[in-house]
């Protein structure tokens, strides 16, 4: 194990549920609207948690998330809309050869077997 990297959680599908309402697909959505600055996945500024979780339960998908932009008001609109193309490449990251390398390298949410790994 990684040197500050002290707690690890396993989650299934259904823990998944549980905890955030999500389905292990929505998790690379998650991941793109959020971010995760301690591993340089940018998201969308102004989006944390909560609020990528409300959008996600919302509208089903990222994809979904920036089609409904436009009916959209305020900072969450201008930072979709400013942030749009970052926030699909934060989330495709994860999926890509490089970045589940990286991700199984340091030890932060991974997708396999049916399971979710999780630092934190």
């Amino acid at each position: 194990m990684r040197k500050g990297i002290s707690d690890l959680h396993e989650y299934d599908s259904a823990r998944l549920w549980e905890r955030y309402n999500l389905k292990p697909e929505q998790m690379i959505d998650f991941m793109g609207l959020k971010g995760d600055p301690s591993d340089n996945i940018p998201g969308v500024p102004g989006i944390g948690e909560k609020t990528a979780l409300k959008l996600l339960h919302e509208y089903g998908s990222l994809d979904r998330v920036l089609a409904s932009t436009p009916a959209m008001k305020g900072k969450l609109k201008e930072n979709l809309e400013l942030y749009r193309d970052q926030a699909l490449l934060s989330g495709n990251w994860p999926q890509s050869d490089v970045g589940l390398t990286n991700l199984i390298s340091i030890g932060i949410s991974v997708c396999w077997g049916g399971h979710l790994i999780m630092s934190g």
